[in-house]
């Protein structure tokens, strides 16, 4: 015989879905994210480099190759003989994932940038400005991965 739930958490029928996902105790950028993300995100990652890095980690190189590629078909963001995405901590958890803790997604990262998978760079017009850029070292990841369509994979 199963218990009653508590009644904060029973669904009534004026609930929204805010509602809902407040009561199952979402941050407030979780929620913001859930109000500007209705249906939510779908993320893919290679199962490869999650082998090697975890599955944030993949998450995260796939979000990179994603917006490299998108740089790339628009020629923007190209230095340094590469094309670049940015994002600081904070603007990456708020937009693309706030189910991870900002250790969650430094941790990721770093796996990456220690194994130069992903390289850092800085390319702000103002030295104040502390946004991070990213991009992939397309060589260094067919070598780890003697991966030789790498074109599905990443650019």
């Amino acid at each position: 015989m199963s218990r009653p739930m508590p009644a904060e958490f029973r669904i009534r029928k004026e609930d929204t879905r805010i509602d809902l996902l407040k009561k199952r105790g979402l941050s407030k950028i979780q929620l913001a994210y859930a109000s500007r993300h209705p249906l939510g995100m779908t993320n893919y990652f290679n199962s490869l480099i999650a082998c090697a890095y975890g599955v944030n980690s993949a998450i995260f190189f796939n979000h990179v190759s994603f917006w490299i590629k998108h740089n790339e078909e628009r020629k923007m963001n190209y230095f340094e003989d590469r094309y670049w995405t940015y994002g600081t901590l904070e603007f990456l958890l708020d937009q693309y994932f706030p189910y991870l803790s900002v250790s969650m997604l430094r941790t990721a990262i770093d796996k990456l940038l220690d194994d130069r998978i992903i390289i850092r760079g800085n390319f702000n017009k103002h030295g104040y400005d502390q946004t991070t850029w990213y991009s992939i070292d397309n060589n260094r990841v067919k070598r780890i991965f003697d991966y030789g369509h790498i074109d599905l994979l990443i650019l």
